[in-house]
């Protein structure tokens, strides 16, 4: 059973909480959206933590934190 609060933000808070702008969010999530529709194999693990290699090490758990709380719909 899915633990999902009512306001979908929530998916997205860790990004926000590690510093980033809603720009940058953005960017992020479609690069995820465009990857995975394009090449559907994207959808590895190891492929989507690449997305953020390039961004600190708060940021790259925050992302983590994100895919999580997309593929479970946990809220931790």
């Amino acid at each position: 059973m899915s633990t999902m609060p009512a306001d979908p933000r929530w998916v997205l808070q860790p990004l926000t909480d590690a510093g980033l702008a809603g720009d940058q969010v953005s960017d992020l999530v479609f690069r995820l959206a465009f990857g995975t529709v394009v090449d559907p194999g994207r959808l590895d693990p190891a492929h989507l933590g690449s997305l953020v290699d390039d961004q600190p090490v708060h940021v790259r758990r925050a992302w983590l934190e994100v895919l999580d709380r997309m593929t479970t719909g946990s809220a931790g």
